[in-house]
Order: C-alpha cells, then structure tokens, then sequence
C-alpha cells in the first residue's frame, strides 16, 4: 500500500516537473519568436532606409565618371589628383585605377572595355590613351565629337577645319587608317554609335535634325525633324531611341520614344532630357530623373513608376548597373556623383 502511494506520489511530481519544463520552454520560444520577428521587423527598416536615399560617391564635383568593364565598381576623375579613381556603390572606398596625365582634362571618352579613352583637355587636344599597354597618341586638333564603336576597334568622330573642310569620319582609335563617310558644313555635331553599321548624327546648333548614315552604303535617312531642347539616347540593342525636344528654346522637353515599325514617335508624360535617362538592360525599359525625382517606364505601355522622388536631385548621364539595382548619376544641382538603390 505504501509503495503504491508512492508511486502514485513519484508520478504526480513529474506530471508537475513535465509541466513546468513545458512552460519554460514555451516562453523561451515565445521569446524567441519575439526576437526574430523584432530583427526582420529591424531588417527590414534598416532595408527600407538603404532604399531610401541616394549615395554621395565623391567628395568633389565630378568630371567624368564611368563603370568599370565588369561593372562592379564605379571609376571616376574629378580632377583631385592625377589617377582614374574607382569606388563600390555604397561608397565604401575609394582606389586609385589608373595613373593618367590630368592637368586640364575636361571630359573623358571611355572605350566599352574601359581598356582605352579618349581625352579632352582645355587647351583644345585631345589624346588617345590605352590604359594598358600606356600608349599615348594625339589626335588631329580638327576632330572632335568622338565615340567609339561598340567593339572598341574604331572611333567615329567630326572632323572640321573649315567650312569647304568638314566630315565625319570614321578611323583606329589612335586616328590611323581613317575614312570619310560624308562631307558636312556643320561646325558642331553630336555623334553616336548605335549599331554596327549605323551612325546617327544631329546638329547642336538649333532646331536640331536626327540623321541616321549607313556606314557600308553612305546612306543618309532623316529620323526626326528640327526640335529645340534637343538630346538623344539609342537602346543598347540599336533598335530603338528615346529623344527629348520641343517647339522653342523656351518651352520644356517632351520626351518621346521611336522605333521604326512605329508610324508615330510615342511621347511619354514627362518632362526631361534624353541625357537624364538611361535604357535597361533589353531594351523594354528607361529610368529618367527630372526636376522632383526619379521614374521608371515601360517604354511600351508607357507605364510609369516613380521609384524616388525629392527635388534636391537632377540626375545627368544615368547609368544603371548591370544587375539593375542601382543608378550611377552626376546631379546637376551640385556637380558631385551619386549612386541610387533601386527596388525590385
């Protein structure tokens, strides 16, 4: 009898014990339920805040900036001391890249392998320079208004020595081994390289024309008529083009988007320059910065996303990193380079 009350008292105080043990670790686990929603409730305030303003990736105002070739980092030349520098995206380092020349450079002409440039200085010349084996050849002082092809392997450029003496040209990137492709009296053009075989032109004086020039046939075909505000971005695949422009110097730009099996340009609802813009990656999409933010559209649907707005920032020449998660731009409001998060 005394040992069946005990057994029966031995169960009850591990009934008790199992229940106490039950408890505590059901408030452990509520505790720590706690913590982990309280750190993804952290996270993602801390994600929202990474995504909430742009990253000032210089201390000076910038004079020119590119990706470098595996798009990872951002170079750039600001004229502080006489190095191409490169910084990430969060701006948390800056290196030296590449040692160049730099007392009076005022714009830099990068190659699509970032290997090679073509630099401006403020005296006029204009010098080929491939950053890896240092080669360093200066350009005839007659041409301006170079890009290079999609390659790499050659320059298209302006030639203009007088108004009886002026062409565009294509030629190396050193400036041997040169062709004339059309004869010109225009004294300043804007040149780009969209395709293989395909130039297009415009005229920077105003109303501004858009030519396109076949270079196998010499062939001249007129793409847009004279608009003032005039600026012009190709997609990467060289299908198709957004341009900005309007009916005086004092009106807006519209910005607008052709394509050639489109009858009419396709104007967009917003008021900016085809130079504050940049395409993505296939071609579908643009993202543009104007005076209160910046905006993603679907160059189709027109559909319009804003994905930051504050009239502090007037992004110029965007480009957008290649996993399309950021936006490299110099704003014109204070001349420094800036890095833009972008959502998915």
């Amino acid at each position: 009898m005394d040992n069946r009350k005990g057994i029966i008292s031995l169960i009850i105080v591990l009934v008790i014990l199992i229940a106490i043990l039950s408890l505590l670790n059901l408030s452990k686990g509520t505790q720590l339920q706690k913590a982990q929603i309280y750190t993804a409730q952290k996270n993602l305030e801390q994600e929202e805040k990474f995504y909430t303003h742009p990253i000032r990736l210089t201390s000076r105002e910038v004079i020119s900036f590119e990706l470098t070739a595996d798009g990872k980092e951002i170079m750039f030349f600001d004229g502080s001391s006489d190095s191409i520098l490169k910084t990430n995206y969060q701006a948390t380092y800056i290196k030296p890249l590449y040692n160049l020349e730099s007392r009076g450079i005022n714009n830099i002409i990068w190659s699509p392998l970032k290997s090679a440039s073509i630099n401006y200085f403020n005296s006029g010349a204009k010098k080929y320079i491939n950053h890896i084996t240092d080669q360093v050849k200066e350009l005839d002082q007659n041409i301006k208004g170079v890009v290079f092809s999609k390659d790499g392997r050659k320059i298209a450029y302006h030639y203009f020595a007088s108004l009886s003496n002026g062409n565009i040209s294509i030629s190396n990137p050193d400036g041997s081994d040169f062709k004339t492709l059309i004869k010109t009296r225009i004294s300043d053009i804007k040149i780009q390289w969209p395709s293989e075989n395909i130039i297009s032109f415009y005229n920077l004086s105003e109303p501004s024309n858009l030519f396109s020039l076949n270079i196998s046939n010499q062939e001249l075909t007129k793409l847009v008529d004279p608009l003032y505000n005039f600026s012009v971005l190709w997609s990467p695949d060289g299908k198709s083009l957004i341009y900005s422009g309007s009916g005086s110097s004092q009106e807006k730009p519209s910005l607008y988007y052709y394509h050639p099996e489109n009858q009419q340009p396709v104007k967009f609802e917003l008021n900016t320059f085809a130079s504050s813009c940049t395409w993505s990656i296939d071609s579908s999409t643009i993202f543009c910065s104007d005076q209160t933010g910046f905006w993603k559209i679907d160059v189709k649907s027109k559909a319009k996303e804003n994905i930051y707005q504050n009239s502090g920032y007037f992004g110029d020449n965007l480009i957008l990193s290649p996993l399309e998660n950021y936006l490299v731009f110099k704003n014109k409001k204070d001349g420094f380079l800036y890095s833009l998060p972008i959502k998915d």
